[in-house]
């Protein structure tokens, strides 16, 4: 009877340590997964961004070519072919063909884009947490 009792204090010995293995497995793994999907959904989320800066060019020099001394708006955009991403904040900072600067960003999204009367787009960086000042 003592042999068998001290069998099964072997056999859940191997057990508890496979559990501890399996836990820690489990917890190295999410620790590798979780920032790279992280870092997926923010590029995601600047790619969307990038991607509607550059719609609302085309659908601004779509409506420039019959009408140059007009002002583009947000209207004016989306019946020229423009769709908003969902997320994604397009402001026009100023709406003539001579001048026109417009920026995107994205809520998920570290990167805010601008664009200009030439169609050069550029991009800034904007920590997407915000650090506590001292």
């Amino acid at each position: 009877m003592l042999i068998r009792f001290n069998e099964r204090r072997a056999q859940e010995g191997v057990s508890t340590l496979r559990l501890i293995l399996i836990i820690v497995s489990v917890v190295v793994l999410v620790a590798v997964a979780v920032p790279a999907f992280m870092m997926y959904w923010e590029w995601k989320a600047n790619k969307a961004a990038k991607e509607d800066i550059q719609d609302a060019f085309i659908a601004a020099q779509t409506y420039f070519a019959e009408y140059p001394d007009k002002t583009v708006t947000y209207d004016i955009l989306k019946t020229n072919g423009y769709r908003q991403s969902e997320g994604v904040t397009l402001t026009i900072l100023n709406g003539t063909i001579g001048g026109l600067q417009m920026t995107s960003k994205h809520i998920d999204g570290n990167l805010t884009y601008a664009v200009d009367e030439s169609g050069g787009i550029t991009s800034s960086f904007h920590p997407s947490v915000s650090m506590p000042q001292p």
